[in-house]
């Protein structure tokens, strides 16, 4: 970029970096009836990343740390935009606002804002939304550009502790490191300065700062009130903002001022004083006046008394014949300006016929495919309603045998708990069966044990009878023989007995079976 224009040389500056000099006295509020104020200039370099200089890792990673993406650009701002525009078109974002710098750009009727948020998710939003926005409503506003700045690399010879803070680390080139304070210490400790319009304490914690091209701050919320294009303090004006676009449109050379009567020169930027008529009567006639020394109709006037009138007159003829030459020439330059205006104006409105024609056309055909679109949703609603009704049905009919099947399956459980409970009863009374049965069968078994032993004894009686029966057949047979054979016989008075049985001996308990019987129904009994 550019260097900016001023009075005076100094390093290269940003925001916030306001250059001591040697022979003035620095002042933060000059008096406004001093006429004069402190201005500061510089060269500023605005670098795309890849068109930065070398730098190490180091100094990037220190930079990214001291800034962290809070701070942002607008370029190229219209000198039409004073400081109170400015802060009504970003109002929006003020609250999270920490500082604004206002820097004149070396450009006519351009200036630089540095806009420095409180957090970098802000600044990001910023951009977003305010880059490409036009400054006004109007449809020859011009476009805010907004840019994003990663670093500073500041050039000074003195940095105050209490301006925009050092974005990038100290180099090797001449440039002073960066400047560190110590809490402790008083040698450090500088006085916040306060507002001029509300005499508040200028801190960036409580509120925005903005700083316009006079080095003078103030809080964005007062400055944003102050309706006047010249600083509050020190009533400096931007003359490159006097220009405005349909004079920078039209290579106009002179601007008048309606109010002043004073004619402003683009050519070298500066103020063409015309006498005034008053004044020249005034000296005329001999009456008293103050003289200014820039204006002509007083240097007549104190040229002496050996001029005459007529001279004087015809000297302000002829200076009003070249105003009203410079005015013709300034008119025909507008009015030309004005025609080329009208006719691209009236290009415009053909352009905007033709848009408008082809709009109607497509609201035309927009209308018919909404019209069509309208009809198949008609339709679907008029389908979807068929099918609504034919679901509910359905759904009615799968409730009726929901609840028929409900019904159903309640009876069968009434008829399940009915047959559960006969069952139980049913049960109750075979188990009663089962255990009387149990306890006969019980009884039964020892009854068919004991007959059994019973039977047993009386099949042993049986035997000994039959045993007995045969001893004494064959002793009824022996006798019989004995007998038939005479007393001569070996046998012959001889006597035949029974021997006794050794089990019979040994069997004590007389085997009778009813004695056995009574005895084990006694044993029942008991």
């Amino acid at each position: 970029m550019a260097p900016l224009v001023s009075p005076r040389p100094a390093a290269a500056s940003l925001p916030g970096q306001r250059q001591p000099s040697p022979s003035i006295s620095r002042s933060a509020r000059p008096p406004e009836s001093s006429g004069t104020t402190e201005t500061y200039w510089g060269t500023i370099h605005l670098y795309r990343e890849q068109g930065a200089e070398p730098s190490s890792m180091d100094e990037k990673r220190k930079a990214k740390e001291a800034d962290d993406g809070r701070a942002v650009a607008l370029v190229s701002v219209p000198g039409v935009l004073n400081a109170a525009a400015l802060l009504e078109f970003i109002a929006p974002a003020l609250d999270d606002v920490e500082q604004v710098r206002m820097l004149r750009d070396a450009t006519p009727n351009r200036s630089i804002v540095l806009v420095r948020f409180r957090d970098a998710a802000t600044a990001d939003q910023f951009r977003r939304v305010f880059n490409g926005r036009p400054y006004h409503d109007s449809k020859d506003s011009e476009i805010c550009h907004v840019v994003s700045l990663s670093s500073v690399k500041l050039k000074t010879t003195s940095t105050p502790p209490f301006t925009f803070p050092s974005l990038a680390p100290p180099s090797s080139d001449g440039s002073s490191p960066p400047v560190t304070h110590d809490s402790t210490t008083g040698r450090d400790l500088v006085e916040l300065p306060t507002c001029p319009v509300c005499l508040d304490v200028l801190d960036t914690r409580a509120s925005g700062l903005v700083q316009i091209m006079c080095q003078h701050s103030f809080h964005c919320t007062c400055l944003l009130r102050w309706r006047d294009s010249r600083c509050p303090v020190c009533r400096y004006t931007n003359a490159r903002q006097r220009r405005n676009s349909s004079s920078d449109t039209s290579d106009a050379k002179y601007s008048l001022e309606i109010a002043t009567g004073r004619i402003w020169s683009y050519l070298d930027e500066r103020l063409i004083e015309l006498p005034s008529f008053s004044t020249a009567a005034a000296a005329t006639r001999g009456g008293p006046s103050t003289p200014d020394p820039d204006d002509l109709t007083a240097k007549i006037a104190q040229q002496g008394p050996d001029r005459s009138a007529e001279v004087e007159q015809d000297k302000l003829e002829a200076l009003a014949v070249s105003y009203g030459d410079l005015m013709s020439s300034q008119l025909d330059s507008q009015r030309e300006y004005y025609e080329g205006e009208v006719a691209r104006e009236k290009d415009r409105v053909r352009m905007s016929e033709r848009k408008r024609d082809e709009l109607e056309r497509d609201v035309a055909r927009l209308s018919r495919e909404a019209g069509e679109a309208e009809r198949r949703a008609r339709d679907e609603r008029a389908r979807a309603a068929k099918e609504r009704e034919a679901l509910e049905a359905q759904v009615e009919l799968l409730r009726r045998e929901a609840a028929r099947e409900a019904d159903e399956r309640r009876k069968e459980r009434a008829e399940a708990v009915r047959a559960r409970k006969a069952l139980e009863r049913d049960l109750e009374a075979e188990r009663a069966v089962t255990a009387s049965l149990s306890s006969n069968l019980a009884a039964l078994r020892g009854d068919m044990a004991q007959q059994q032993r019973d039977t047993a004894g009386v099949r042993n009686e049986v035997d000994e009878l039959k045993d007995q029966i045969n001893d004494l057949m064959a002793a009824l047979t022996l006798r019989d023989r004995i007998e038939q054979a005479g007393p001569d016989s070996e046998l012959a008075g001889a006597s035949l007995g029974v021997a006794p049985n050794p089990q019979a001996q040994q069997d004590t308990v007389p085997r009778n079976p009813s004695a056995a019987k009574a005895a084990a129904r006694r044993k029942k009994k008991k």
